[in-house]
């Protein structure tokens, strides 16, 4: 896991302490074809099955998927495999880091 320190002024009797931050990414999926409800379910029990996953969105009308993890968790290469899998084919991706 990615540990960031932050220390924090000691007041009396305190002392520093450490704090750990998760490291975070959104992965933006555009697909080719996302058929309403059974689609919706498979995509979101496939991916939720993934160690890290916090969550998944799936929006059929725009055929949109948007997966956030911890990337201590998953990598976004395994997202693309499992979608690939799925017989899904991507049209576009944007991955997004964060540090929470």
């Amino acid at each position: 896991m990615a540990t960031l320190f932050s220390h924090i002024w000691p007041r009396a009797g305190n002392t520093c302490r450490e704090v750990t931050k998760m490291s975070k990414a959104s992965t933006y999926f555009i697909l080719n074809d996302v058929d309403g409800k059974h689609d919706t379910k498979e995509l979101k029990r496939e991916l939720d099955a993934f160690p890290g996953v916090i969550s998944v969105s799936v929006n059929p009308e725009k055929n949109s998927l948007a997966v956030d993890y911890d990337t201590t968790g998953v990598k976004s290469e395994q997202l693309v495999k499992r979608l690939e899998k799925l017989g899904y084919q991507i049209e576009q991706q944007k991955t997004e880091e964060h540090v929470m």
